[in-house]
């Protein structure tokens, strides 16, 4: 046992995950157990658009890509510009130095991952599937809910905390019947 709390919400196992990785990490050097040590450059994963940057080098990423998010959502009407999302932080409430291990670094980049996701994607309102800016008004150009598989045709089930359950798709024989049909 960790110690830990159990925690049912997807966020909040998440969350147990990652601490459970520091406390494993932290064991494991107060123990002085051998553990293979990785080598090679130090990465941190951005928040902003989901790609990893060399650790040293990332503060000057950074501010590019807050330019154009923020660049990107002023063309936006006023009422649906979403503000810079906030970035993650290290236990201590730091941010990552190349002092920062592996192990720390890992749950960092799993928590700019899991902003990214929630925070600077955006869903489709037809198929709820999820895209960047540019790859959304791309992608609705061709995303009816009319259309074959789309999300007339997905039966959305949402379990007691609100999540997304299982996807019923149809045969193609249904969803040609479907399409055919006045």
């Amino acid at each position: 046992a960790t110690g830990l709390p159990i925690l049912t919400s997807e966020a909040h196992q998440k969350e147990a995950e990652e601490q459970r990785v520091l406390v494993s990490a932290a064991a494991e050097a107060k123990n002085g157990k051998t553990v293979k040590k990785r080598t090679g450059p130090k990465m941190r994963t951005c928040h902003l658009c989901g790609t990893p940057q060399l650790l040293h080098s990332f503060r000057m990423h950074y501010t590019r890509c807050a330019q154009a998010w923020e660049q990107d959502e002023a063309k936006k009407p006023v009422n649906i510009r979403r503000p810079l999302p906030k970035g993650p932080r290290l236990e201590n409430g730091d941010q990552p130095t190349e002092r920062t291990t592996f192990a720390q670094l890992d749950v960092f980049n799993r928590q700019a991952i899991r902003i990214w996701k929630e925070q600077a994607l955006e869903t489709c309102p037809n198929c709820l599937r999820s895209f960047h800016a540019k790859a959304l008004r791309a992608h609705a150009k061709g995303c009816h809910a009319n259309d074959f598989l789309g999300a007339s045709y997905v039966g959305l089930h949402r379990n007691a905390s609100g999540h997304e359950g299982s996807r019923s798709y149809p045969t193609v024989q249904q969803s040609l019947e479907k399409r055919l049909s006045p």
